[in-house]
């Protein structure tokens, strides 16, 4: 739907969308089970924690392949799980790289107003980051996110007010297939008056 530099949009991409993904899916990542009986920790595919109405939980695997030890180690008395906690300032980094494409795409331009400068700053911060690196954002920081819990319905991308809000960047929101909702992210410029 815009452009963008082939290592803004696949080397800075895949390391921040699956990182968005995997918060909207609520996911488990890199995770080892151990327990008695079984030597050694054993890997298991990405995992999707999900509660039920009564406040109980469930982990379901999602995709990949799981050690297949993992069910004796299950069936134990007693096992540990460990995994890879999302990266918060990798998930926001996410959705503000998808928010700022989208209110560009919603205004027809690149705006340069000083939080449109900043935002570009810590992008490009982010994609030259050393693999292995936590960059740091004071944009993203500034970034608020909520999930629909919905199959992506609607136009791929809209435009949402807030009533309660008199800020622009709370006042308006961007939905991003009906699926995840970000703040509109340059404060200092309504999306209504371009």
């Amino acid at each position: 739907m815009t452009r963008t530099c082939d290592p803004c949009n696949k080397d800075l991409g895949s390391r921040l969308e699956a990182a968005l993904v995997d918060w909207y899916d609520m996911a488990f990542v890199r995770v080892t089970f151990e327990g008695e009986g079984v030597r050694g920790r054993r890997r298991s595919a990405r995992l999707l924690y999900r509660e039920t109405p009564d406040g109980k939980f469930g982990l379901i695997p999602d995709t990949g392949k799981s050690d297949p030890a993992i069910e004796d180690i299950l069936h134990g008395d007693e096992f540990a799980m460990t995994h890879t906690p999302l990266d918060k300032t990798i998930v926001q980094l996410a959705a503000l790289k998808s928010a700022y494409l989208a209110a560009c795409l919603h205004l027809g331009r690149v705006p340069e107003t000083p939080s449109a400068k900043q935002i570009r700053a810590d992008l490009l911060a982010a994609r030259d980051a050393p693999k292995g690196s936590h960059p740091t954002s004071t944009a993203a920081a500034q970034v608020k996110l909520w999930r629909t819990y919905a199959d992506p319905n609607g136009p791929v991308l809209a435009l949402l007010e807030n009533s309660d809000a008199t800020e622009f960047a709370d006042r308006h929101l961007i939905s991003l297939a009906g699926t995840v909702i970000v703040s509109w992210p340059f404060p200092e410029m309504s999306p209504i008056a371009h």
